[in-house]
């Protein structure tokens, strides 16, 4: 009887043991399953961190390339009601081919990963735009160019939305996928826990121990998906904030905002995206500094790191020309990644904005001035004559408008060949400027002819006293190469008169009195230079 009392116990703790034993092994098999669900998971949630922002990332890149593709669209349709030219459409085209040529993640630009259905409309509404006058579209010839661009217009158009219609479910399909993903792992993951709890139950102390460590270790490993979800997060409002202003800065430039005005974005730009940081931009000796910072406050904070911004003409409130910096300021820290890369594309911006200024008030300096002498061309001359005559009826004063034509021009021609004729109209447009006053306007009208407004003669005794003047400055000896020319010059004066009408008005009663005036007798006279050694 005691050997099967003895036994019985022993094998009950032999059998408990086994329990125990088989509880354990069930244990640590849960706790390997849940370990590893878990490092599933982690994955899958970086996986879906990754895929949530790159497709973000080419949604955003759709939808703005859409807008930008439908704002082209509105400017093509503007043009053919006679609302834009066609250098507003080719402004728009350089905007959508900026957008176009962005590269994602995968080393493609946005137009290569655009459809090839989208990239054919492109192309075919490009051919319209190239066959598209210059400046406003004719009256005439409106209802033709209607019948030839829109079909091209609305197939761009009917592409541009499908490329943000396609992007948005591409975006959404791929989110849902990996969501679903993340969701099958936490049932299980969440299955496995409990089965452990379970077990943790029945083993008590040995078993508590373990979960508390796998507890721990899942916290850790929960906090610092939730702390990379943050800084993803963080990036992706990042980046939608800087395409969202750097696209309001684009249009501000396309549409002639000063360009004081579009650095101060740019600066204040890559301070909101760089969380408050202080940046400032300088240009030769001007610069501009972020809002929240102050020049105050700037002049006591040191230069971290610069970025080189490219040499430009910038006149206005910023007047100079040369390379700048984009610097960002403080007292001390590390540069991150995401600080210098947003740095680059504002001072890449900045470089634009003070291109994009120089070419603008180049062309209107070319559209508006004598391409020989530099005086003011005929448009201009029309407009400051039309200004000048509006000041003259709200304030009283009179204003003279001297028709100048240079006697026997021709004679130069035939004796020093045009480029000496050139040289001649150089230097008398010269003289013409130095003999008068700055808020005077001095204009070449064509050929020989020049016209000088002036609001500053209330008689006419002091307008044929000015006259005399330009005579004797003109008629001084001209050396033109090795020769010494002198030429005569006619003048008619006119005085605007309220019953004249407009300036082309004035301009004819003004070349009438220059021909009544005009003298026979001028002429030029040649005399070379002759070496005293010979």
């Amino acid at each position: 009887m005691s050997e099967h009392a003895g036994a019985a116990p022993s094998r009950l703790r032999r059998l408990t043991l086994l329990g125990q034993g088989l509880l354990a092994l069930l244990f640590v098999c849960l706790l390997v399953a849940l370990g590893v669900s878990s490092a599933t998971r982690a994955t899958q949630e970086r996986a879906r961190a990754e895929v949530l922002s790159t497709s973000e990332s080419q949604r955003n890149n759709s939808l703005i390339t859409m807008r930008d593709g439908l704002g082209l669209v509105l400017v093509v349709e503007q043009l053919l009601n006679g609302q834009a030219t066609r250098r507003d459409v080719q402004i728009a085209r350089a905007l959508l081919a900026q957008r176009l040529s962005v590269v994602a993640e995968d080393n493609r630009s946005a137009l290569q990963a655009a459809p090839e259905s989208f990239r054919v409309a492109l192309a075919a509404l490009d051919a319209q735009i190239a066959s598209l006058p210059a400046g406003l579209a004719p009256v005439a010839e409106r209802s033709a160019l209607v019948d030839a661009v829109t079909p091209a217009s609305a197939a761009f158009s009917r592409e541009t939305r499908h490329l943000g219609d396609g992007a948005a479910i591409d975006w959404r399909a791929q989110a849902r996928v990996v969501a679903d993903r993340v969701i099958d792992e936490n049932y299980r993951e969440t299955a496995l826990l409990v089965a452990a709890l379970f077990v943790a139950l029945l083993i008590a102390a040995w078993v508590t121990v373990d979960v508390r460590r796998v507890a721990a270790r899942t916290r850790r490993a929960m906090a610092t998906e939730r702390e990379g979800l943050h800084h993803a997060q963080r990036a992706l409002e990042r980046v939608a904030l800087f395409d969202r202003e750097q696209s309001r800065i684009l249009e501000r430039i396309a549409t002639g905002g000063t360009l004081a005005d579009v650095l101060q974005a740019v600066v204040d730009l890559a301070s909101r995206t760089s969380d408050g940081r202080a940046f400032r931009l300088r240009v030769d000796a001007v610069s501009v500094v972020s809002g929240d910072v102050g020049p105050v406050i700037a002049g006591s904070l040191g230069v971290l790191f610069s970025w080189p911004v490219g040499g430009a003409s910038v006149e206005g409130v910023l007047a100079g020309a040369g390379a700048g910096q984009l610097e960002l300021l403080g007292t001390g820290g590390l540069l991150t990644e995401d600080v210098a890369a947003i740095a680059l594309s504002c001072s890449e911006l900045a470089d634009f904005a003070l291109e994009h200024d120089r070419v603008s008030k180049q062309l209107s300096h070319m559209a508006t001035h004598d391409a020989l002498t530099g005086l003011a061309n005929r448009n201009l001359l029309l407009i400051r004559l039309s200004e000048a005559m509006r000041r003259g009826d709200r304030s009283g004063d009179s204003v003279a408008v001297l028709f100048c034509d240079l006697d026997n021009f021709k004679q130069v021609n035939d004796s020093l060949g045009h480029f000496g004729g050139d040289q001649l109209l150089i230097e008398v447009a010269r003289r013409l400027e130095e003999a008068t006053r700055q808020d005077e306007t001095v204009a070449r009208f064509g050929g020989d002819e020049f016209i000088i407004i002036a609001s500053s003669l209330p008689t006419e005794s002091d307008a044929y006293a000015f006259a005399d003047r330009i005579r004797t400055v003109v008629g001084a000896p001209f050396q033109i190469g090795e020769t010494d020319v002198s030429i005569g010059i006619s003048i008619g004066i006119t005085f605007v008169d309220p019953g004249m009408g407009d300036a082309a008005a004035v301009l004819l009663a003004a070349d009438a009195a220059m021909y009544r005036e005009k003298s026979p007798s001028r002429g030029v006279g040649l005399a070379a230079h002759l070496d005293p050694t010979v």
